[in-house]
């Protein structure tokens, strides 16, 4: 046996005791695993900005921030000056300290969900090292980030990766309070402390998550009582009941909306029709956790699950129940959307560790097979990006894009797959960086490609040729039309002229259209307010209307001129006002 596995099974023989003597983990390790964990950190970080804010969703979460760094509001979400309440505060705050300083742009917006990702691999590797030593720490933490799901939602503006990060501390720090009984008073302080700053950011599904994962495990160990205690409960008031109250003075419906419709009728009813097949999330699953999906189970045998000694390993049997039991409360609710399983990923992260670590038994056979699928799954891609049959069924301007982005991962999936299978078991960080580079460099191969999506699913190219036109005093009218990112790029909300307000994306404004359409300083008004607009034009203003509404587009078509269209959008204008040879109200000359 070497040294090192003779350290292996030394650990997992050791006293009962979690932590070491003065309570801090060693996460000092290889330099070869410090460079990988540089290279991802600048793979996932330098182009984060580059391309434009996409609608529906990044759009509208930016433009909320936008504006409550603008009203210095830091309380009240909204959207458009309008009451947000389909999310809580947290991460529209983080990005509006961001804009602060760097100003409204999609770097700032989309930086805190990168942090948070960051941060829980920080989190993974001090955890990691405890349970794994430090070699294990290291691992978990680059696995938790080289992963598709991980590097897609850590770039874009969405509150999952927040919600991730405060998840996993929970859980973690759960878990040492069960471990350290003399310290489980602070522990558990912070494991509470966390689940109520993730309930302001995606609401009561932070204790949620926890609770099905820990409490099972609690009960079956014996040490429910160490999850709970009486600072505990007042550090979670102090964190949660003041926003509640405040947004209630202001929103007195604000508490009913919140746990009636966004919590329980999302998890149990189709209201919001985001529902999906029991194994809708087993296809994300597998690819959004690549290559480490086919590497986990693929090493995750009956022996892994005991200590060299025949003893049942606990800590792999509490990250099963990490993984499975929130998969299974997923796939059961009505609620589907590809971001929710993202606080899996530290648990899948934390199992490769494990299996890492045991190289005697489990390592090599499941890195070859891992090796062997991701040579399989590269040489696909490469010719998949040389068929023209196929490539040519997108539109024109992708098709350079696609071809570039899916033969480059398709050749550093063959590298990586081949130095993966055939590398010495001694080089095992070679294998991980054979295995992680190609999924860090996504965001470098698909850049192009998301730069061109960009041009279609953002309207940062309209707001470069509007805002010229937008006199002053002048507005921006939608006309049954709302793009968040116009919104956002402008830094203007838009007076929406609408008959249900589905053109905001939120189930609450909807619900409360009534409420806010023509009322006194609202930016929602009825139908019949933008007819009036058209045909009563304030000098300045200009009108926003989407391609598909010929009806509308052909009104404003003969009244003003065309500013832009770029296929999902129309802009007109602007008003001239009535002096000769301009465009009248009654867009006569």
């Amino acid at each position: 046996m070497s040294a090192h596995e003779a350290n292996l099974s030394s650990a997992r023989n050791a006293a009962p005791s979690f932590l070491n003597g003065n309570g801090e983990a060693d996460v000092r390790a290889p330099f070869g695993l410090v460079l990988l964990a540089l290279a991802g950190l600048v793979a996932m970080s330098i182009t984060l900005g580059v391309h434009p804010l996409f609608d529906p969703d990044e759009g509208r979460n930016a433009e909320v921030s936008r504006g409550m760094a603008a009203r210095n509001d830091y309380v009240l979400p909204k959207l458009n000056a309008l009451p947000y309440l389909d999310k809580p505060v947290l991460y529209f705050a983080a990005a509006a300290g961001f804009m602060e300083i760097l100003g409204p742009t999609a770097t700032a917006a989309r930086l805190p969900a990168l942090l948070f990702a960051l941060a829980t691999s920080g989190v993974l590797l001090w955890f990691g090292s405890k349970l794994f030593g430090v070699e294990g720490g290291w691992i978990a933490a680059i696995v938790s980030a080289a992963n598709p799901l991980m590097i897609a939602f850590s770039r874009i503006v969405i509150f999952d990766s927040a919600l991730t990060f405060f998840v996993t501390v929970a859980v973690v720090f759960f878990y040492v309070s069960m471990e350290e009984g003399d310290a489980r008073r602070r522990w558990s302080v912070v494991a509470w402390g966390a689940m109520a700053l993730g309930i302001l950011t995606k609401g009561p599904v932070a204790i949620l998550l926890p609770a099905i994962i820990v409490v099972p495990f609690a009960i079956w160990r014996g040490s429910l009582r160490r999850l709970m205690n009486i600072w505990s409960v007042i550090l979670f008031a102090a964190i949660v009941v003041p926003w509640l109250v405040a947004t209630s003075l202001r929103v007195p419906d604000f508490l009913e909306y919140s746990l009636v419709t966004e919590t329980v009728n999302r998890v149990t009813t189709n209201q919001l029709q985001r529902t999906g097949p029991f194994w809708y999330f087993v296809p994300y699953l597998l690819v959004g956790l690549f290559p480490w999906s086919i590497l986990a189970p693929a090493g995750l045998k009956r022996k892994t699950l005991l200590r060299v000694d025949g003893r049942r390993d606990e800590r792999t049997i509490f990250l099963l129940l990490w993984l499975l039991l929130p998969f299974l409360f997923f796939s059961i609710s009505q609620s589907k959307r590809p971001q929710y399983i993202l606080p899996l990923v530290p648990a899948v992260a934390l199992l490769v560790a494990r299996i890492w670590m045991d190289r005697t038994r489990a390592w090599l056979p499941a890195r070859r097979v891992t090796g062997i699928v991701m040579t399989a799954c590269g040489l696909a891609f490469t010719i998949l990006g040389t068929l023209d049959r196929v490539i040519t069924l997108v539109r024109p301007g992708l098709i350079a894009p696609i071809r570039f982005g899916v033969i480059s991962l398709g050749v550093l999936l063959i590298l990586g797959g081949v130095v993966a299978s055939v590398a010495p078991a001694s080089r095992w960080v070679v294998v991980l960086a054979a295995i992680a580079i190609p999924i860090f460099a996504l965001p470098l191969v698909l850049q192009r490609l998301l730069s061109e999506i960009g041009e279609t699913r953002s309207s940062s190219t309209i707001a470069i040729r509007v805002a010229p036109s937008i006199g002053p005093g002048g507005q921006l009218i939608g006309l049954n039309a709302y793009s968040p990112s116009l919104s956002f790029y402008l830094n203007r909300e838009t007076q929406l002229s609408s008959s249900r307000a589905e053109e905001l994306t939120s189930n609450y404004l909807m619900s409360q259209y009534a409420r806010y359409a023509g009322t006194p300083g609202s930016t929602l008004h009825p139908v019949e307010w933008g007819g009036e607009q058209v045909f009563h034009c304030r000098k300045g203003n200009v009108f926003l209307a989407t391609v598909k509404d010929s009806d509308t587009t052909r009104v404003l078509a003969d009244r003003f001129p065309l500013i832009t269209d770029d296929g999902e959008y129309a802009v007109y204008g602007p008003c001239r006002g009535d002096s000769p040879g301009t465009f009248t109200a009654a867009g006569e000359r």
